[in-house]
């Protein structure tokens, strides 16, 4: 990173205001500024840099007397970024990364912002936010530990990790200095002490690390997110839960919504394991289940009738005594991995020899791999031993 002064940044961002590597270096044209910009955020991970939810902030002057200046959003195109946010029209009008050096390089905002958030996917973008690490050991500690990809934030006292993966509930502002949201928030981008950890998926460290310092900091704080401790559920259960939902579909909508209900009683934490599940059924809409999830009201059932759901489905909690014995009755070998680098292979002469002739031939006919051949042969096969298909 090179050293700090002014390139004519309107506002004399700490951030932004940095100078070219020696004294005498000047930027006399947008282009060559585009070009610093860039170099500066080179460590940004490439799954960020292409995704298109780029943006620009400016420094503004806060309407309260004595409070801090705020950061304000602004869309590429210059408009400020207001409304209701993660809308189809509000992710159309945020941009490319190139698109927001431009408008950057123009000196009349402050700083680069990336929008958390949905895809569309059924992932989010998501992000931590630790305040005061330069002046508080405990968060300091945690800044080190953070997964995926960190920086400094413009203020240099505090820390930003951005990540991608399930929905995490909303960890607000209060006196821990720990927030994490993943939705309707942007996060600024500096470039500065970028750390060189890969785009990951954050929930857990929020959910098992940063969720209980946030809630144990003020009995307000209880009700931003309900943690595993507060509705009487260990990690491990959660764990059992996520097991549980695995093993069930999730696109029968009486089946999708009784899940839900048992679930609400767990808050933010039931919430974030029924988008997760949720998410795997094609007809997934994050908005829909955004607006099940407000509807639902705790009732008598809970989280337990996921399990019997479950275990009616034939699913076995793996740590049940029953699963060790059938596991023990039912000594499979095991499982070969899809990226294991020593794969069984398929042999042409595996087959009858018309069979194997025929896959031979479509396997040089097509410069593909046999074993693709052999394939296609054997489902054929398949297909028609069941009379799905007369030949």
């Amino acid at each position: 990173m090179t050293a700090k002064n002014s390139v004519g940044l309107s506002d004399g961002s700490d951030a932004y205001a940095r100078q070219a590597e020696t004294p005498n270096d000047t930027i006399n044209s947008t282009p060559a500024l585009i070009d610093k910009i860039r170099d500066w955020h080179s460590d940004v991970p490439a799954p960020m840099r292409d995704a298109h939810r780029w943006l620009v902030w400016r420094r503004e002057p806060n309407a309260t007397p004595g409070k801090k200046p705020r950061k304000v959003p602004y869309y590429p195109n210059g408009q400020h970024r207001s409304g209701k946010l993660d809308t189809p029209e509000d992710i159309a009008n945020l941009g490319t990364f190139d698109e927001a050096l431009s408008i950057l390089a123009t000196g009349r905002y402050s700083g680069l912002g990336f929008a958390l958030g949905p895809d569309g996917t059924g992932q989010y973008w998501q992000g931590i936010d630790l305040d005061g690490t330069t002046t508080r050991p405990e968060l300091a500690q945690l800044a080190d530990d953070l997964p995926g990809f960190t920086e400094t934030s413009p203020s240099g006292r505090g820390r930003h990790a951005i990540g991608y993966g399930r929905w995490v509930g909303v960890l607000g502002p209060n006196s821990s200095g720990i927030e994490a949201y993943s939705e309707k928030r942007f996060f600024t981008v500096t470039g500065e002490r970028a750390g060189i950890g890969a785009i990951v998926c954050l929930a857990d460290y929020v959910e098992q690390v940063l969720a209980p310092r946030h809630n144990s900091s003020t009995p307000a704080a209880m009700a931003v997110m309900t943690n595993a401790a507060s509705v009487g559920v260990s990690n491990q259960i959660i764990a059992d839960l996520r097991s549980a939902l695995n093993s069930l579909p999730s696109d029968e909508r009486g089946e999708w919504v009784r899940i839900g209900l048992a679930l609400k009683p767990l808050g933010n934490i039931g919430r974030g394991l029924w988008f997760e599940w949720s998410a795997k059924s094609i007809k997934f809409d994050p908005a829909d289940a955004a607006r099940a999830w407000d509807s639902f009201k705790p009732s008598q059932t809970g989280y337990r009738a996921v399990f019997a759901t479950a275990q009616a489905a034939g699913w076995r909690n793996p740590r049940s005594n029953a699963a060790k014995e059938w596991s023990e009755q039912n000594d499979w070998p095991p499982l070969v991995r899809l990226d294991h680098p020593i794969l069984p292979r398929l042999r042409g002469d595996a087959l009858p020899s018309w069979a194997g002739d025929f896959a031979t031939a479509i396997a040089a006919a097509t410069e593909t791999p046999i074993e693709l051949a052999v394939a296609m042969v054997l489902a054929t096969c398949a297909t028609a031993t069941a009379r799905r298909f007369k030949v």
